[in-house]
């Protein structure tokens, strides 16, 4: 966002003009393996879809025929290199015509792509000289230095037969302990809640915190508005009252959603649990990091969230 308000790209470019990649891309249509029928992309990924996720690109969180492609293809991590991955990524089919439907996926990793590819720096060093650094941010990055980490918290998941809390074994992003080969946008950093709390302190000042101003005030409201359709709305069956903005939920809805909420909060999650929201209109911002791979096997969010507004009196 810092560099769309620099005017180094509009939203509704395409993102083939900077990622030549993602040119000529193929939506399945029906069939599996050597069998699987693909269509031309209609139209093509705008950048500003990569930010909704109405790409077409997956995570292979679920099981379908494309989300297949992307299992096989991420089982072999170390297969991926900067130089191929943007490649490899674009070589499989879209789950759907761009535009047309939300699926969670590697939309956000394209954008830390584009990042690198306008600035010309690493995403992380990028993410360091423009946000960590002036923020104040010490604790916050790709890997953890070796002075802190003794710091490094575990990370936790459910054994599969008994369902019983572990420690999670290969952990999917590394160790965090070096600096990985690819910086993702759409995932990897470590940080802390104090470091998480001013970033969402300077989300909840319209961009600015301490003296420090990060974004504008018309930018900080423009990425957390709905900018899905109505026919896309909810984005998801477990997100009942909620629309998408720029890379994070917004609730559009209140009533409709389980639990106690405000127009216009907007958040999101992360794989080992981490959570945010911040609600403009209580002035309040709500972070938890639980450390438990998947987010959402245990419901505590919902709970957390209830805690959190029925303590507030006037």
């Amino acid at each position: 966002m810092t560099l769309w308000e620099q005017g180094k790209f509009h939203m509704f470019d395409p993102i083939s003009k900077y990622l030549p990649e993602f040119k000529d891309m193929k939506v399945y249509v029906s069939g599996s393996g050597a069998d699987m029928v693909l269509e031309d992309a209609k139209s093509p990924i705008r950048i500003i879809d990569l930010f909704m996720h109405t790409s077409g690109l997956s995570y292979g969180f679920s099981g379908s025929e494309v989300d297949k492609l992307y299992q096989q293809l991420l089982s072999k991590p170390d297969e991926l290199t900067p130089d191929n991955f943007l490649a490899k990524i674009a070589a499989l089919p879209l789950n759907h015509q761009p535009g047309t439907a939300w699926n969670y996926g590697f939309s956000t990793d394209i954008i830390g792509s584009l990042v690198e590819k306008i600035s010309g720096k690493k995403l992380g060093e990028y993410m360091q000289d423009t946000i960590f650094t002036p923020l104040g941010m010490k604790d916050t990055g790709f890997y953890v230095p070796a002075d802190k980490v003794h710091r490094l918290t575990q990370i936790y998941t459910a054994d599969r037969k008994t369902g019983q809390t572990v420690v999670m074994q290969n952990e999917p992003l590394g160790d965090y302990k070096s600096d990985p080969k690819i910086h993702s946008g759409g995932g990897g950093l470590v940080s802390t809640i104090q470091d998480y709390f001013t970033f969402a302190q300077m989300m909840l000042n319209d961009g600015e915190i301490n003296g420090v101003r990060i974004l504008g005030r018309k930018t900080v409201e423009y990425m957390t508005s709905n900018h899905l359709p109505n026919h896309l709305l909810p984005y998801a069956d477990d997100a009942q009252g909620e629309g998408f903005g720029l890379a994070m939920s917004v609730t559009v809805n209140p009533e409709m959603s389980g639990f106690m909420s405000s127009k216009g909060n907007f958040g999101w999650g992360g794989m080992a649990s981490t959570y945010f929201r911040v609600d403009p209109q209580e002035k309040i911002i709500l972070i938890s990091m639980a450390q438990f791979v998947p987010i959402g096997f245990h419901r505590y969010h919902d709970d957390f969230r209830n805690l959190v507004y029925q303590a507030l009196v006037d």
